[in-house]
């Protein structure tokens, strides 16, 4: 069993528009190769300028707040050995609010990652990803899939605890 917190910033520029999500996971091995996982967001989406059109998040305002997705995953890793490991990742991502709250689209979306990390030190992992992602577009609204890509560190700081440190981005 592993629990995560954190943060996601996201500065979508071009978009004029600042997200961060909070968010809360719980992980379970039911196998040596299969992770099941549950993920919660709070998200806090401000508009910078209103008149520009975003693909994430179509009905912000100027500021919001509320719940974002319930992410439900599971992970099989392929090949888990000392070392390396390499796996795919599935996820449905459910709304928790409507779009009335500016923060979800209100429709469910779902994903395909393929994984692969690798041990670079004595408790530092560094690891690679790359998806796919499909999301359901609201009334009215041209919404486009997603691919997905993203690397990271993991620093092993104690028996039970690591930091992570990641970088991702997403394309339309």
């Amino acid at each position: 069993v592993g629990l995560v917190f954190g943060n996601n910033n996201v500065d979508l520029e071009t978009a004029d528009i600042d997200v961060n999500r909070f968010y809360a996971g719980l992980g379970y091995g039911v196998t040596d190769n299969l992770e099941l996982s549950l993920n919660l967001s709070y998200n806090r989406v401000k508009r910078v300028d209103s008149g520009v059109i975003n693909f994430e998040y179509p009905y912000a305002g100027s500021w919001q707040t509320g719940l974002g997705y319930a992410s439900l995953g599971a992970k099989y890793n392929f090949l888990d050995s000392e070392t390396t490991g390499f796996g795919v990742f599935g996820h449905v991502d459910l709304p928790l609010s409507n779009e009335t709250k500016g923060v979800t689209t209100s429709k469910v979306k779902y994903g395909l990652d393929l994984l692969f990390s690798h041990q670079i030190a004595k408790g530092v992992l560094f690891s690679a990803n790359a998806g796919y992602q499909l999301n359901q577009a609201p009334d009215g609204i041209d919404l486009g899939n997603t691919m997905k890509y993203g690397a990271g560190i993991e620093a092993k700081v104690a028996k039970s605890l690591a930091l992570v440190g990641q970088i991702s981005g997403k394309s339309y």
